[in-house]
């Protein structure tokens, strides 16, 4: 079970795409600080349980214009697009999380985040 907040698309996106309009570099240090700080608050808004804020950990690097942005666990690149589950201890130890029809997965190795879509079909033992 999880919650999903919207505001627009994602507001994370929209925070992002509002200061790269502004020509602001996302990669700094003080616009990781705000923006964190800005994700704390939104947050403390969505989580069942606030404490689970901890868990909140990426950065984001500048390269030539090109910006990367790093979750560096599970639940951060959930919150990151949009999603809010409820059991995040179990999601952290498992890696992966299944939201509908959509079952997400985070390699901790190289910090990737997947998704696939599984349909009722495919899950099936005909």
């Amino acid at each position: 079970m999880a919650k999903i907040y919207r505001y627009n698309e994602n507001i994370f996106k929209d925070l992002m795409l509002n200061a790269l309009m502004f020509d602001e570099d996302i990669s700094s240090k003080r616009f990781r600080s705000d923006f964190q700080n800005e994700i704390i608050d939104i947050l403390g808004y969505v989580l069942t349980d606030i404490n689970d804020v901890k868990y909140l950990n990426f950065d984001i690097t500048n390269d030539d214009g090109y910006y990367k942005i790093t979750a560096y666990n599970i639940l951060t690149a959930l919150w990151f697009s949009g999603i809010f589950p409820i059991e995040t201890k179990e999601i952290l130890i498992k890696n992966s999380f299944q939201y509908g029809n959509i079952h997400y997965k985070f390699n901790k190795k190289n910090n990737t985040f997947t998704y696939k879509n599984v349909s009722n079909d495919e899950n099936r033992n005909d």
